[in-house]
């Protein structure tokens, strides 16, 4: 199909200033160029080195489509590249304050029903997640074992997770209980905002600090689940931050990522259902110290006639700019860079 140049960024997603937050390839197309091939795609993220990379084409004047690589495959849907996408096109001008429509993932794709809303507010940009929902709670001996892949002990974590316990810090409501989550401790749940990831609770900074993947192990339990990865988190008891997380999905080819905008966005609603999250607020998650590229992921979950909404939010900072040049192959061909 012929050589072409692709106008490509970097941009740092939830970042209060550069080299912070969560950085993500983005790839800008003029509005009557296709898309390149997958592989190319793949290839183009691989080059970028991130862990994800977005590809948009404006559909209409409000209408954007994007789709997301990894270096290993395309995902439905992330949060911190969808942030960081609307970032340099509110950077670029190309967009102002006001409410957009995100189209995520191949065009005719099974997923491809109805768009998504993007609201952008003084360069702050919102994203609206996927309809929430629970899909399952693990029970304790699968608690366990996911544990055991992050060298914690698994019943002293459960010892500590006693939802009287946690409803008694600053911060955390019990406003309503979740049955499909009897009983006093808090278990990890399969949760979807967008995509499927395992929220796992811990006891606190210790844990989280001390946690350490197997990525072997986590990645079979990631795909055995159907899950992107797993979400890991403690409830802070600071009133600035709702909870300090880590984020792993080796299964897609990401030891650990500095900011998850979806993640989140289940960790919102797994908090809301389990009665540990006040509503109608904004909420702050902090991610990515390990990696000393501290993030804050905002989240707010309203109710609308269609039914709870969850929304991500955050600035983006562009840290570099830039062309690639490249060969697209035929459909099912690889391109060369």
């Amino acid at each position: 199909m012929g050589r072409r140049a692709f106008s490509i960024y970097v941009a740092d997603a939830f970042a209060k200033q550069v080299f912070g937050g969560n950085q993500a390839g983005v790839v800008l197309l003029g509005e009557k160029e296709d898309f390149p091939g997958e592989a190319l795609m793949r290839q183009i993220a691989g080059e970028m080195k991130h862990s994800e990379t977005a590809f948009v084409k404006r559909l209409s004047g409000d209408a954007f489509r994007v789709r997301y690589f990894t270096p290993v495959e395309e995902v439905a849907l992330c949060g911190h590249a969808t942030i960081g996408t609307f970032g340099v096109l509110y950077a670029r001008r190309e967009i102002g304050d006001g409410r957009y429509r995100l189209f995520p993932g191949a065009p005719g794709n099974k997923d491809d029903v109805e768009s998504l809303v993007v609201e952008v507010c003084g360069g702050e940009v919102w994203m609206e997640m996927a309809p929430p929902r629970v899909e399952r709670y693990l029970d304790r001996e699968q608690a366990l074992e996911l544990y055991d892949a992050y060298g914690l002990n698994g019943a002293e974590e459960l010892a500590g997770l006693k939802k009287e316990r946690l409803c008694a810090g600053e911060g955390a409501q019990r406003e309503q209980s979740d049955n499909q989550n009897p009983g006093d401790v808090l278990l990890p749940a399969i949760v979807n905002t967008g995509l499927s990831d395992i929220i796992l609770p811990v006891s606190g900074p210790e844990a989280l600090g001390r946690a350490s993947q197997d990525c072997g192990r986590v990645a079979e339990l990631s795909r055995r689940y159907q899950c992107v990865g797993v979400h890991m988190f403690y409830l802070f008891p600071e009133e600035e931050v709702t909870a300090c997380c880590r984020n792993f999905a080796p299964a897609v080819g990401i030891d650990e990522e500095s900011a998850t905008g979806t993640a989140n966005g289940a960790l919102t609603w797994y908090l809301s259902r389990t009665g540990l999250l006040g509503q109608e607020k904004i909420h702050t998650f902090l991610q990515g110290e390990a990696m000393g590229k501290p993030s804050y992921v905002r989240s707010r979950l309203e109710w609308e006639a269609k039914g709870p909404v969850v929304k991500i939010g955050g600035g983006a900072r562009i840290s570099l700019k830039g062309e690639i040049y490249a060969e697209d192959g035929e459909a099912g061909q690889e391109g060369k860079l």
